[in-house]
């Protein structure tokens, strides 16, 4: 099975950028949780949990009042938000950056950035936690 039709003139070694913008979303779409790709010198490895697994700690959820927010793909973080920051459901904490794609960290939930778990500039895996927040009471303030 082909997942990417032959770029019309192009040999297998010669991978560009826009090639590799759709091998990413392709996989993003797909059910598939390993691609492994080998072309000439060059191999793109891209692997995510399967979709039923459940994720400790998946974006959106938590324990009581407390929000964890995860790693939506693999990539280097880097953040919008500090500690203290209050945000609205749908708010972006940042972005993660893999090869030529950006992806947003977006919250489900509206609430208080009680802490940033991973720095700037590290590479983080899918599914890992980036942001711990207090979510906000029905009343609109914030619990602890």
């Amino acid at each position: 099975m082909s997942i990417l039709p032959p770029t019309k003139g192009a040999r297998a070694a010669e991978i560009g950028d826009d090639d590799l913008d759709h091998l990413i979303n392709v996989f993003r779409g797909s059910d598939f949780t390993l691609l492994d790709l080998k072309s000439g010198a060059i191999r793109l490895r891209l692997s995510r949990q399967p979709a039923a697994a459940p994720l400790p700690g998946s974006a959106g959820s938590g324990s009581g009042n407390s929000l964890r927010v995860v790693a939506p793909f693999v990539g280097t973080l880097t953040s919008r938000v500090a500690a203290g920051h209050r945000v609205g459901a749908g708010a972006v904490l940042g972005t993660i950056r893999s090869l030529c794609a950006e992806t947003e960290v977006v919250v489900t939930e509206g609430g208080t950035v009680a802490a940033q778990l991973v720095p700037d500039g590290r590479f983080v895996a899918y599914g890992e936690p980036l942001f711990e927040m207090h979510r906000e009471t029905p009343e609109g303030g914030q619990s602890q």
